[in-house]
């Protein structure tokens, strides 16, 4: 019964965590969404020169799958230097979709926890 209680003590912590930077996170995200299509964009343009069957929701789909590097290779790597390029810099951006709002909540956490304490 005592762990149930930590469990659910720790929990709490997390949800006033996130309700103090639940403005920040959705912030991020938005940005984050606003750069993944600026990069779809970016895909399309440089794989449609190489591949007129490349199509936008090719790109778009291989700019989120590349976040969580999908293990069946929904869609063709880039084939052109500046989609190979715009594809590092998604893989970097797929590092940020993650650290953002873990960093936000993070930091949160840690407020919450010294604010119980006290």
């Amino acid at each position: 019964m005592r762990s149930v209680k930590k469990l659910f003590s720790g929990f709490s912590l997390f949800v006033k965590a996130y309700e103090a930077t639940k403005h920040q996170i959705w912030v991020s995200i938005k940005v984050l969404l606003l750069v993944t299509l600026f990069f779809a964009v970016m895909m399309y343009i440089a794989e449609n020169s190489a591949n007129s069957e490349y199509s936008f929701l090719d790109a778009l789909v291989w700019t989120f799958v590349k976040y969580v590097e999908d293990p069946a290779d929904v869609t063709t790597s880039p084939v052109t230097i500046f989609g190979q390029v715009v594809g590092t810099l998604v893989g970097v951006l797929g590092i940020a979709i993650f650290a953002v709002p873990a960093g936000l909540i993070g930091s949160a956490f840690t407020e919450v926890m010294e604010k119980d304490s006290n």
